[in-house]
């Protein structure tokens, strides 16, 4: 059996994302909280136990498709590196540790995790073929993870928090589909009936649209949320926060630039983590909320 290959099916690159599960603890202040802090890690295990989990089975059921993809046929399943037993034994594996994990959690995030399962599970066999509701699943899925993050450390997530991060993931899962289609536009393979995406070449132009208004209605709610009363409740300098608002412009709009000049494959996420300027601006805001503090 290929090690690497088993390793790489379960995308480990991806569980970056869970550090999501650690958003409510980072804006709540309460990082001094051991019982929070021990609680926003289990999240993160527990989620990127399912996370793979979910990446197997969709490689499962995508596998003749990317067998057609110029990028996806290069995937463990696809390439034949693992048998469909060996990664039926692995997504039976993640099952288990996710079940065990998330059984010493609260209830109310259990509730959480099986939502983003359902969703998970929905996304892979149907939703991910349908026009538009594909974006708004994506979206939901890094939402779900602040919220189920919170959950577990005990931390109540804002309103404000949730619609800044429904509008902030509905943006950056229309990039990701927008560099698809750019993808599929310069590939007739991509664009065989084996393909299940429902864009079009044609649907660049409103994919990157929506994404620049999702891209400002998120800065919108930030800036709401800056003048509000809640922010006053909870720092104790909260004018050093605006600081925090022009970091966000000048990422989301670099973000909207390369994709269009098509220097982001596939993932945004991903694209994030490997680039400097991002990191840059998540330690600027960082250092934001703590002086805020």
């Amino acid at each position: 059996m290929n090690g690497k290959a088993l390793l790489r099916l379960l995308r480990p690159h991806q569980w970056c994302k869970n550090l999501l599960c650690l958003l409510p603890l980072l804006l709540s202040g309460r990082w001094r909280e051991e019982a929070c802090v021990l609680g926003s890690l289990s999240a993160m295990v527990a989620f990127s136990l399912l996370a793979s989990l979910v990446y197997v089975l969709n490689d499962l059921a995508d596998v003749h498709a990317d067998r057609a993809h110029p990028q996806k046929r290069h995937r463990p399943l696809a390439a034949g590196q693992v048998s469909v037993p060996v990664a039926l034994a692995a997504a039976f594996l993640l099952g288990c540790l996710t079940v065990l994990v998330a059984g010493w959690q609260p209830e109310k995030a259990r509730w959480w995790l099986a939502c983003y399962a359902l969703l998970a599970l929905s996304y892979t066999w149907r939703l991910k073929t349908l026009l538009a509701l594909d974006v708004v699943a994506l979206a939901s899925f890094y939402g779900l993870r602040v919220l189920y993050g919170g959950a577990v450390a005990g931390i109540s997530v804002s309103v404000w928090t949730s619609v800044f991060c429904l509008f902030l993931f509905f943006t950056l899962a229309l990039v990701k589909r927008y560099d698809e289609v750019a993808v599929q536009e310069d590939s007739a393979s991509a664009a065989s009936p084996a393909s299940r995406r429902p864009y079009r070449a044609q649907d660049r132009l409103v994919l990157l649209g929506l994404a620049c208004a999702g891209a400002n209605t998120s800065l919108l709610v930030v800036a709401l949320y800056l003048n509000s009363a809640e922010v006053r409740a909870i720092h104790q300098n909260p004018q050093w926060l605006w600081l925090v608002l022009p970091a966000l412009l000048y990422w989301l709009a670099r973000v909207l630039i390369i994709v269009h000049r098509g220097g982001i494959h596939h993932d945004p996420v991903v694209f994030a983590l490997r680039d400097r300027a991002s990191w840059a601006v998540l330690l600027w805001i960082i250092t934001v909320l703590v002086a805020a503090k």
